[in-house]
């Protein structure tokens, strides 16, 4: 059942995601040959919670971490690691979530450790055409449709 939001309830959603945001423009800037996936998750908590919001995923159902860090061909979802190193060319997933003020942003995205030059062959386009096919599928969303209208 799809509950109508008001408003108010609008702008506390996007404010939300205004946090999970910031966080994602600093975790890509710092995501470099050499960090970790621990260093990249205790960054984003302490963002998380400097700007008044809380880490959604730590603690749920057990789960230890703020971020989901998934490299290369790891399953998504892994849990960030100081085991964990990222090298050049590395296609680096990260999963975020924030709950502020009583509403949850969360939200993915994947990247190339070193930019698109440091990608093996193929991988920056297949990163840019699932981007766009992202992009294709959310413009052919209108109100009153399904997702089972623009998935497959």
């Amino acid at each position: 059942m799809v509950t109508r939001k008001s408003p108010a309830e609008i702008e506390l959603m996007a404010a939300a995601g205004r946090v999970l945001a910031a966080v994602h423009e600093l975790l890509a800037g710092l995501a470099q040959p050499g960090v970790t996936t621990g260093e990249l998750d205790r960054i984003a908590e302490q963002e998380v919670r400097r700007r008044g919001a809380l880490p959604s995923f730590k603690g749920y159902r057990g789960y230890p971490a703020t971020l989901n860090t998934s490299i290369n061909d790891q399953i998504v979802h892994a849990i960030p690691s100081d085991d964990v190193t990222l090298r050049r060319g590395d296609v680096l997933s990260v999963d975020g979530g924030v709950l502020l003020d009583g509403y949850h942003a969360d939200s993915a995205w994947t990247s190339i450790v070193g930019g698109r030059d440091a990608a093996p062959d193929g991988v920056a386009n297949l990163i840019d055409d699932t981007r766009e096919a992202m992009w294709r599928g959310i413009a052919a969303l209108v109100v009153g449709s399904r997702l089972g209208d623009v998935s497959a």
